[in-house]
């Protein structure tokens, strides 16, 4: 039996991916490669390699991601968090149009913002402004920011890459700052995608799940939170407790945070409503996965049901076991109550959803992806900038419609 490198757990085989094995660990959730691939790669062995082009093939889609995606978790830290946001910072940032799009959307508060890159692209292809950093985000001073982002970089490094991330994150960041950490998440490549699990084409080699992360974050202060309604994302926070649902705090935002993505010549910004209806997408698609499962487990209890009485010897009125006639009785008027009960009628769809799904089974979105980052073929170097940020669609990201 192998350990899990962050829990200690027991951890199982669970898929073989481009002749590499991956492991479940039992005990936290996470899905990593084997111990002797991860200590290859922590011992800075280029494991994997990566084609020359990945720049020029990324760069568009970079652009469109930095004016999208991007400003619209931006917005929804801004929402999240908890203290006033004067200091943001970018990890793993690429080329830096995260910038350019700031600069484009919230021209009066870019000076807030910093981005941070270990990897970058041929100089040509990186942005122009003045706060893009080359380098760890431990460069930084301690405590200067007080939020940022960190999309798609906790799955192409080993556990412990993540955890020295996470020292440095606690390093730079104030009290109660809020980061969001945009990856896919085990429940997301187990049941929605299971090509997120792709070593070689994209240099997915970990998969987190919220409790692995926690395992490391806590010793750095840290503190990591599952966001309702999204298997591809958690907030990662400077704290020592678990911090309030994000439906109360992006109801209850700080006044301050909230008129910050608002223009002062426009009065409203596109990326605060981005952030707005992000968050209520959020949040009514976990409405949604309740009510779905509420519907399955209604439908598995008929089911129960109806097999309990078929399985009966006999009608109750010729039955001469009263005990076995009041059962069959209770079945049949437990089973009549559900028929007849409005819980039964309304998830009529859900239900008849929930067979097809379970006869044809689930089929992810396969997609074309880019090359992924060269930056695992200098890992042992640094932590803090590899992997690059993805695409909702192309690259995978479940339900960011954003």
């Amino acid at each position: 039996m192998t350990n899990c490198s962050v829990c200690g757990g027991p951890a199982v085989p669970f898929r073989e991916v481009d002749r590499h094995i991956f492991l479940a660990c039992e005990t936290c959730g996470l899905i990593q490669l084997d111990a002797h691939t991860l200590a290859r790669i922590d011992s800075g062995e280029a494991v994997f390699k990566y084609a020359d082009g990945y720049w020029a093939s990324e760069m568009v889609a970079a652009r469109e991601r930095a004016f999208g995606i991007a400003m619209a978790r931006t917005a929804e830290v801004f929402l999240y968090c908890r203290r006033p946001i004067r200091r943001f910072l970018d990890v793993g940032t690429g080329p830096g149009t995260f910038l350019d799009a700031v600069a484009a959307y919230l021209p009066h508060v870019a000076d807030r913002f910093r981005a941070v890159e270990r990897f970058p692209p041929p100089e040509p292809e990186r942005t122009q402004q003045a706060n893009y950093r080359i380098g760890r985000v431990g460069d930084y001073p301690p405590e200067s920011f007080d939020a940022g982002l960190c999309i798609e970089v906790f799955e192409h490094l080993t556990p412990n890459m993540v955890d020295r991330l996470l020292a440095e994150i606690a390093s730079v960041s104030r009290a109660d700052a809020c980061f969001l950490v945009n990856t896919g998440l085990a429940d997301y490549t187990r049941d929605e995608c299971p090509a997120y699990l792709d070593p070689i084409g994209r240099g997915h080699i970990t998969i987190w799940t919220v409790l692995a992360v926690n395992h490391l974050a806590r010793r750095h202060g840290l503190v990591a939170t599952a966001v309702p309604g999204r298997s591809w994302c958690f907030l990662l926070e400077k704290a020592n407790l678990p911090r309030p649902s994000t439906e109360d705090r992006a109801a209850t935002a700080l006044s301050e945070n909230r008129s910050s993505l608002q223009r002062p010549d426009a009065g409203a910004s596109p990326v605060g409503l981005l952030g707005e209806v992000a968050l209520r997408e959020a949040f009514y698609y976990d409405q949604f996965l309740k009510r779905s499962r509420w519907a399955m487990a209604l439908d598995d209890e008929v089911g129960r049901l109806r097999h309990a009485l078929a399985a009966a010897p006999v009608a109750p009125a010729a039955c001469q076991d009263g005990g076995l006639a009041a059962e069959v009785t209770a079945l049949r008027a437990d089973l009549a109550a559900i028929h007849a009960s409005r819980s039964w009628r309304v998830t009529a769809g859900l239900r008849f959803f929930s067979r097809l799904v379970r006869h044809a089974g689930s089929r992810p979105r396969r997609t074309e992806q880019p090359p992924p980052h060269p930056a695992i073929t200098a890992t042992a170097a640094s932590v803090s900038g590899t992997a690059r940020r993805h695409s909702p669609r192309t690259w995978s990201i479940p339900r960011s419609r954003n």
